[in-house]
């Protein structure tokens, strides 16, 4: 089928296909050229139509523009506006037997932005998932921008958990903030494996809670039946090196700095 572009050039378009409610376009590569085309059918609806597209030339610095209002009887987790269907990728590449570190199906390489005047930008995203607005006779629960699921490494091509966040550097991993740079708390692993948790307000507070400081993983002691306690299974350690330590089923201690002298007993038995 000819098609006379805005540029006086004309191209065929090959309709390899065509039977009622299924069809199969394919749009040639214009080598650069730039023109825009819009395909209508009766329908209206994606679930009998395939468009294949021309390879885009990264020489004439193409990119692809996916637009318009879509409808569809009913779908789930596969995208409606843009889906990679699942497929089998085999790797050719090695002789025998091996193990490789990282696999990737999709991928987005690093942008790189550039102005003709200085500017600043304040956020850069290489990706950018914005949530779903509910429509016309809609109501959205939830509206969520993304949906994973296996586990998801930051900064790591190799997460141990649901959610592994890697930064090697002297400084919290994680911040929750209520009012930006100025209202927060953070979480840091240092080096030494240690969580650090500290917040913009000075308090770190459990909300109808008990905190457990246990030794070997469980305390002995049994749940208080109110909320609000630290349970300590070994001993309360204070800045100036005294230490508050039970001694036997009946008695309590404290003992001076060095951790030998007993300066005050507590004994429930006397």
């Amino acid at each position: 089928i000819p098609f006379l572009l805005t540029n006086g050039q004309l191209v065929n378009v090959a309709l390899t296909s065509q039977t009622i409610g299924a069809t199969t376009l394919t749009i040639p590569d214009f080598a650069g050229v730039v023109d825009e085309f819009t395909f209508k059918t009766k329908s209206q609806t994606l679930s009998n139509k395939t468009f294949v597209a021309p390879v885009l030339g990264a020489a004439t610095g193409t990119s692809l523009s996916l637009s318009g209002n879509i409808s569809a009887t009913s779908w789930t987790t596969t995208g409606i506006a843009f889906n990679t269907t699942a497929a089998t990728y085999t790797d050719t590449s090695t002789a025998g037997a091996g193990t490789v570190a990282i696999r990737t199906a999709n991928s987005f390489s690093a942008p790189t932005f550039a102005s003709t005047n200085a500017i600043t930008v304040t956020n850069g995203f290489s990706l950018y998932v914005p949530k779903p607005i509910a429509g016309v006779n809609t109501t959205l629960t939830n509206a969520n921008s993304a949906y994973f699921e296996g586990s998801v490494g930051i900064n790591t091509t190799a997460p141990a958990r649901k959610l592994d966040i890697l930064d090697v550097n002297d400084v919290a991993q994680i911040r929750l903030t209520q009012t930006a740079a100025t209202t927060y708390s953070e979480l840091q692993t240092n080096s030494a494996g240690d969580l650090i948790l500290s917040a913009s307000g000075g308090d770190v507070r459990l909300q109808e809670g008990n905190l457990w400081v246990c030794s070997g993983g469980s305390c002995a002691n049994a749940d208080p039946a109110e909320h609000g306690n630290i349970i300590v299974e070994t001993s309360v350690l204070l800045n100036n090196g005294f230490r508050l330590k039970q001694t036997g089923a009946s008695t309590v201690d404290m003992y001076d700095s060095s951790g030998t002298n007993i300066i005050l007993e507590f004994d429930e038995a006397q």
